[in-house]
Parts: structure tokens; sequence; C-alpha cells
């Protein structure tokens, strides 16, 4: 078993708020006007947090209206 430090986060919200302008503009650091809004999308990246690599893994959700809290752990 490796020692591997990971962060994960999922980015909830309505249709069509931003979600994946927020995401998109966290990794690449430019904004991009149009994206799918179809399907979810799971990104990972690696950071150095305290000295430390550390992957974070961000899920992009396509739609969350119904969301419950049930499925988040």
């Amino acid at each position: 078993m490796t020692n591997v430090n990971r962060i994960r986060v999922v980015v909830l919200g309505g249709h069509r708020v931003g979600k994946s302008a927020v995401v998109v503009r966290y990794l690449t650091r430019r904004y991009i006007g149009e994206y799918s809004s179809t399907s979810d999308f799971l990104y990972r990246h690696s950071v150095t947090i305290d000295n430390v690599s550390t992957e974070v893994e961000i899920l992009d959700t396509s739609r969350c209206e119904d969301i419950d809290a049930r499925w988040i752990r």
C-alpha cells in the first residue's frame, strides 16, 4: 500500500451556473467560454502543499438539482 496524499473535491451546483468554468480555470489558469454540460468529468491534478506532493481529484458534476446528502461521503 502506498502512502499517497489525496484530496477529493466534488463540485456541486445547479445546471449551467459555471461549475466547469471554475474547475478549468483552477486547472489551466485560463477561462474557456463553452463546456459540455451533459456528463460528469473526473480530473486528477498534482499540487505541492507544504513541500508535500498531493493528488487532487475533482469531480465536476453535470447536474445536481436533486442532490441527496446521503450520496456525499
